[in-house]
């Protein structure tokens, strides 16, 4: 009977996502680029939804921190897909050599 597999084993795309993200790779400049907007457009959505249209405005700061995680969730969610998409890039060009 063999040992039981690990997580890693077992799910192939989170073994993609932290093999993409332990490269180091950025992509290339047009990958690096959507990186930093997507950083400043939720940057951006975060100073919109805590700023100055907050003033006077009665807001559950839980429920606030709660959608500020959420933001830095989505922004990590949309780097991790650049990270996955330059890795397989990256993987298919090797396999074409």
């Amino acid at each position: 009977m063999s040992a039981p597999k690990t997580l890693y084993e077992q799910n192939t795309q989170l073994a993609a996502l932290i093999s993409a993200l332990s490269d180091g790779d950025l992509g290339d400049a047009s990958a690096l680029m959507y990186r930093q907007h997507v950083a400043r457009v939720i940057n951006q959505a975060m100073l919109e939804l805590t700023g100055e249209a907050t003033r006077g405005v009665a807001l559950d700061g839980g429920q606030m921190n709660a959608a500020i995680q959420l933001l830095q969730q989505a922004k990590n969610k949309a780097l991790d897909a650049v990270s996955l998409g330059t890795h397989a890039q990256k993987r298919a060009r090797k396999e074409d050599q």
